[in-house]
C-alpha cells in the first residue's frame, strides 16, 4: 500500500500533534479511530475505506508523534503486519512498517492505558452554518497568524452592522484589546446566535489545514455548546466535535 494513506490517516486526526494516544480499529476493510483531546473539548473520528493494510485488530498507538518520525524510513510503498502475543492473539504487541530494504517495528500500547470516548449522543439541532469557502479560510489563516497567542474564535452577532455575523479572534467584553473580526458565510436563516459562543481557534486551524483537499466543508454550530465539521474526500471521512469553551475576561 502506499505510505501516502497512513500518512493521511494519521495527520487527519492528530492534528499537529494535538490528539497523540488513539486506538486503531481495522474491520471489515475500514481502518477507524475515535479519540478526544485530553481536556474533553475536542473529539475526532477518522475513517479510512477500502483498507486492506492488515486483518481485523485493534492497535493501540501511545505515541502517535513517535509513530510519524519512524515511517520516514521506509518508501513510499510499504506493507504493514501486526506481531501478536503468543498467549493471546487478540492482543497487538506491534506494528510492523516494512518495504524492500527497510523494517520499522512500532511497540502497540495496552489499549487499557487508552481511553475510549463514549458513543455520541443525539446531535443538538445546528443554528449555525457556515461555508468554510477558499476566501474565508484564507481571511481566517491570516487572522489566526497574526494573533498567534489568541486560542478562540467567537462568533457573536454585530448588531452595529445590520446584525452580521462575525467569527472574532481576541473577542473580549472588554473593547480595548487585539481582535480581528471576520465576517463569516454563513447560510441564510443559520447565521444568527443569541449570545456569543466561544470555541479553539487551534484546532479549526489543525482541521483546515489536515483536510485542505475537502471541498464544500461546513462548520455547525450548536447553541447547546457544540460545534461540528465533517470532511470526505479520496476514500477518508472525519468528524471533528468541539464544545464551547467560556472566555476569561
Amino acid at each position: 500500500m502506499q505510505k501516502k494513506q497512513i500518512e493521511t490517516f494519521i495527520r487527519k486526526y492528530t492534528l499537529g500533534g494535538i490528539l497523540e494516544k488513539v486506538r486503531w480499529v481495522s474491520a471489515n476493510k475500514t481502518l477507524k479511530t475515535t479519540t478526544k483531546s485530553d481536556d474533553g473539548k475536542f473529539l475526532a473520528i477518522v475513517e479510512l475505506a477500502n483498507f486492506d493494510g492488515f486483518e481485523d485488530a485493534e492497535v493501540g498507538i501511545f505515541d502517535t508523534t513517535k509513530l510519524c518520525r519512524m515511517l520516514s524510513a521506509p518508501g513510499d510503498e510499504i506493507s504493514l503486519s501486526l506481531v501478536k502475543d503468543e498467549d493471546d492473539d487478540k492482543r497487538v504487541i506491534a506494528l510492523v512498517v516494512e518495504d524492500t530494504k527497510v523494517e520499522v517495528q512500532y511497540p502497540a500500547a495496552m489499549l487499557d492505558l487508552i481511553e475510549v470516548p463514549p458513543p455520541l449522543k443525539a446531535l443538538p439541532p445546528f443554528e449555525v452554518e457556515i461555508k468554510l469557502t477558499d476566501d474565508f479560510i484564507s481571511k481566517f489563516l491570516k487572522a489566526k497568524s497574526s494573533l498567534p497567542e489568541v486560542d478562540l474564535f467567537t462568533l457573536v452577532v454585530n448588531t452595529k452592522k445590520n446584525n452580521r455575523l462575525e467569527m472574532v479572534l481576541g473577542y473580549s467584553s472588554n473593547i480595548n484589546n487585539n481582535r480581528i473580526a471576520l465576517e463569516v458565510p454563513a447560510e441564510d436563516g443559520k447565521n444568527s446566535v443569541s449570545e456569543p459562543i466561544s470555541f479553539s481557534a487551534k484546532v479549526l486551524k489543525e482541521i483546515i489545514a489536515a483536510n485542505s483537499e475537502c471541498k464544500d466543508v461546513v462548520l455547525k454550530v450548536s447553541e447547546k455548546g457544540l460545534a461540528m465539521v465533517q470532511c470526505a474526500a479520496d476514500g477518508f471521512t472525519c468528524q471533528y466535535y468541539l464544545i464551547k469553551i467560556n472566555v476569561e475576561d
